[in-house]
């Protein structure tokens, strides 16, 4: 029972107690005094009468005559006159009295009052005695009135009362609320704080509850902070402040490990040189400010274009080059055309008397390539850039278009609609040390120029028509399809771009999939990518907050160079982390990013978290992994559900 059932019923018990209380006293005191005032009444006209009798003729019938006379001249029950043995001379009775009065109330309310009595003389002897009383019953219905009124008063002020005691119960409670709703995320692995509530008594607990949310908040700061030390001295170049080669082969090598094919991933390389001479021959203090500048501009530009891709890692190579990996983009032409324009539009070109200029080369990133070969056709068309005469030379090399935009369109609209029959579900299964599976990840395999191809290939097209979250939706109503035939342990989880779960109406829509399908739903995961969180955290939330309460999970993805940015993630209510391909692809080898991911695991189990991750790294790395605290594994490719 709520603490706010329990004042109410406290206060009607109160509010019903004093009203009885109160009235047994009035009715008591009523009827005591209507009942001296009957009694006076009978003493008053029995003196009265008597007089009248002393002083008037002692014949029967002028007795009688004048005691009718009285008689009818009030209510009385009966007027009796009596000699000085008691023997009646005159008796009268009044008829049985009228009353609208309930016969339980003229039980509970009848007056039991002494008559008037008085004395007749005749001269100076006695002649007899009267006897009067009053009819009770109209004393009765003057109570049974009083009550009546009595118990309407109580009634309106006792709906006035509930009234006010309502808006001050809300007034009250209204901190209670809040800390329901913070007591509920911090079950949900939210650890927010709220405001301290005026009631001293909540404010105790708001207070007690908001420490416990700051500790938690100073542990993951904490750990955030050394997290992302121990990560940015091994992985980041000092003066540009990007991933160093070390990271970003190991950046290259995880992708190219699970690459499928058409899904567009382009390496692009950029090389800073002089308009003239030797960019090396520069003093290096002049170098290091010249390749922080451009790594801050070229970070810049990146991110301006960031609907063109999925993700895009950067590094510095060396002294002079900065390399670009971007998935999910089949638009490398317009990024030339495009970053060529903002080049010459920027003023990074002109550094004092010296003119700089930037060469660079691109290519897509071909199936079953190795990374030694891609550097080396990379590295022969950046050649060929750097050597040409021409201002700020932009190289494409192997530029291929796997399939028209009309196929790509066709092929997008079926699979939006859910009418393609080129397609089926995908999954690769997410196990624990046990080998027993905890969930399946969801793709979608399509059938594309006689081959199979996977969901990516359509990422890049619905990026550029803005149908992203179209396709996002169409997979969750495919998983949850998948759902309807496969057995109970089955457990899906959905990839969400960030398009989607910061679209109003998208999820909206996600919602009434899950009303609809609720069955279904504690069944379903969401898996968020960490570079699209970052930037969104509001909006991430109000994501989980609408899915949450239908039991769905919420997850991140590819976690690991951006985990230290998400700002209050002991909030986030999350229910796993799957750590970044790059950071496990060589774990066995790198005793930095087994300290980094050993931070993480510890870090995502505070906060009631699981660790996962995809990769295949061998036996000795999955051992190494599980001995680290990851609690599962994506140890296999793609299969048909």
């Amino acid at each position: 029972m709520t603490l706010n059932k329990q004042l109410w019923i406290s206060i009607l018990l109160i509010i019903f107690l004093n009203s009885g209380i109160c009235f047994i006293l009035i009715v008591d005191a009523i009827k005591d005094s209507l009942g001296e005032q009957l009694y006076l009444k009978n003493v008053d006209n029995a003196n009265g009468l008597a007089l009248v009798l002393t002083q008037s003729e002692k014949s029967v019938s002028n007795l009688e005559l004048l005691i009718a006379a009285k008689f009818d001249s009030g209510h009385y029950s009966i007027i009796r006159l009596a000699d000085e043995d008691d023997n009646d001379i005159v008796v009268l009775r009044g008829s049985e009295y009228e009353t609208n009065v309930p016969s339980w109330f003229m039980r509970f309310g009848h007056f039991e009052v002494a008559p008037g009595v008085a004395q007749v003389s005749d001269g100076w002897s006695q002649f007899g005695t009267v006897h009067l009383e009053s009819q009770a019953e109209y004393a009765t219905e003057i109570l049974w009135g009083k009550i009546k009124y009595f118990t309407l008063c109580v009634l309106i002020l006792a709906l006035v009362i509930g009234a006010i005691g309502s808006i001050l119960l809300k007034i009250v409670l209204r901190p209670l609320d809040r800390i329901v709703y913070q007591a509920n995320c911090f079950s949900d692995r939210r650890f927010i704080t709220i405001e301290t509530p005026w009631t001293s008594d909540f404010a105790r607990v708001v207070e007690a509850m908001n420490s416990l949310a700051n500790r938690f908040k100073a542990l993951v700061l904490e750990n955030n902070r050394r997290l992302e030390d121990t990560r940015y001295r091994n992985r980041h170049d000092p003066i540009t402040g990007l991933p160093n080669i070390n990271a970003f082969f190991s950046i290259l090598e995880s992708q190219m490990h699970s690459y499928q094919e058409y899904e567009a991933n382009v390496f692009i390389m950029h090389s800073v040189k002089l308009m003239s001479g030797d960019f090396l021959s520069m003093p290096k203090d002049d170098q290091n400010v010249v390749m922080k500048q451009f790594a801050q501009w070229l970070s810049d530009y990146y991110v301006k274009k960031n609907s063109l891709y999925t993700e895009c890692r950067m590094a510095r190579i060396n002294e002079t080059d900065v390399a670009v990996l971007v998935s999910g983009c089949d638009q490398i032409n317009y990024i030339r055309s495009n970053f060529l324009e903002a080049l010459t539009a920027s003023d990074i070109k002109t550094r004092g008397d010296v003119q700089l200029d930037v060469a660079s080369a691109a290519t897509y990133v071909r199936n079953n390539e190795a990374s030694h070969e891609l550097f080396d056709r990379l590295d022969d068309a950046l050649y060929n850039a750097t050597e040409s005469d021409d201002e700020s030379e932009f190289v494409i090399d192997g530029f291929q278009s796997s399939v028209s935009d009309d196929n790509l369109a066709q092929i997008c609209s079926d699979f939006i609609d859910n009418v393609g029959s080129g397609s089926s579900i995908q999954f690769c299964d997410v196990k624990d040390a046990g080998d027993k599976k905890l969930f399946s990840l969801v793709s979608a395999e399509i059938r594309l120029n006689e081959s199979d191809c996977g969901l990516e290939a359509l990422t890049a097209f619905a990026r550029r028509t803005n149908r992203l979250r179209h396709l996002d939706l169409a997979l969750i109503r495919r998983a949850i399809s998948a759902l309807d035939i496969s057995s109970g342990d089955v457990k899906l989880a959905v990839p969400l771009y960030a398009s989607t779960f910061a679209s109003v109406d998208s999820v909206k829509q996600i919602v009434d999939l899950l009303k609809s399908n609720s069955a279904y739903a504690s069944r379903l995961l969401f898996d968020c990518r960490e570079s699209a969180v970052t930037g969104r955290k509001d909006e991430f939330v109000h994501f989980v907050e609408s899915v949450r309460p239908y039991g769905v999970k919420i997850g991140l993805s590819r976690v690991g160079e951006s985990f230290s940015q998400i700002t209050d993630v002991h909030e986030l209510g999350l229910d796993y982390i799957s750590i970044d391909n790059a950071f496990v692809h060589d774990v066995l080898n790198n005793p930095t990013n087994q300290a980094y991911l050993r931070g993480i695991a510890d870090l995502a189990h505070s906060l009631g978290m699981k660790v996962y991750a995809n990769g295949f790294i061998g036996a000795d790395g999955e051992k190494l992994l599980f001995e680290i605290g990851f609690d599962g594994l994506a140890r296999e490719k793609y299969k048909a559900l």
